[in-house]
């Protein structure tokens, strides 16, 4: 996948562009052509069972980083928060020592970089100051004629403000009815691992300790942290095709790896 020197300035520009997009979920096909042009490489990637991954950053040198999301959620609000939490981290240079890898993110942060990321996808969503204005004035009753205002008034589809409303009060039963779905409004217009699709990727030596690794590529992103991990191995070079195996069970590391098959070799100077 060949994509122009990525600049932080071209991706800064790209920023109201996306977030155009945020009207219905079937726009979200334009993301992987936008982020390309930005120089952002752009992959999704079947989430293995048991693993709570959902997403990563990384980069292949020092311009041309990519985003990989997994999309265990099938949910509009979920996908534009993620992706503008990755966004967030390659804009402020995260990911460049060893991968930013998210697990969660639905979890409180503690972490400084994961913090900003969180805060930046927020307020891209749903401006912070309107939904808490929101839920001050509306709480416990939030009708659904003044939700559906707000969401107007933003100029976003409902399900950006509902998944706001949702963490913030922690009443996930409201406004269920709004969340639409949008992976397959995605995955077309993606470089996709799994879901009956596999990345043409390649498997490399053996790891000294005797799990099967792509050593060069864990050597390249500083992935070993991961790879040490007991019993890790990854067994096939598609994650979509992972089983109940050990790496179904020590997940953590897989988006990371499969972003690193993914684009071997393939980074542009």
């Amino acid at each position: 996948l060949l994509v122009p020197k990525y600049q932080e300035s071209a991706a800064r520009a790209a920023l109201p562009r996306l977030r155009a997009l945020l009207s219905a979920p079937e726009e979200a096909r334009h993301v992987p052509r936008i982020l390309q042009e930005c120089g952002i490489r752009f992959v999704v990637v079947e989430a293995l069972k048991s693993s709570k991954i959902d997403g990563v950053c990384l980069w292949l040198n020092e311009h041309s980083p990519v985003i990989g999301m997994t999309m265990r959620f099938d949910r509009m609000d979920n996908f534009w928060f993620v992706l503008r939490h990755e966004l967030e981290h390659v804009l402020l240079g995260h990911g460049k020592v060893e991968p930013s890898l998210d697990v969660d993110l639905n979890e409180d942060v503690v972490d400084e970089e994961e913090k900003l990321a969180n805060a930046a996808a927020s307020e891209f969503c749903a401006p912070k100051a309107r939904i808490d204005s929101f839920i001050k004035r509306k709480a416990p009753i939030f009708p659904e004629r003044d939700f559906l205002g707000l969401a107007a008034v933003l100029g976003v589809h409902p399900a950006l403000v509902a998944g706001q409303i949702q963490f913030k009060t922690g009443r996930y039963d409201l406004f269920r009815s709004h969340m639409a779905k949008i992976r397959d409004r995605v995955l077309p217009s993606a470089v996709v691992d799994g879901w009956g699709d596999v990345a043409p990727v390649g498997l490399r030596p053996l790891h000294p300790g005797g799990e099967l690794v792509t050593a060069d590529l864990t050597d390249q992103f500083n992935l070993w942290p991961f790879a040490q991990r007991p019993g890790y191995a990854a067994a096939h070079a598609s994650v979509g095709q992972q089983s109940e195996g050990v790496l179904a069970q020590r997940g953590v590391a897989a988006v990371g790896f499969a972003v690193a098959y993914v684009f071997n070799a393939q980074a542009v100077g």
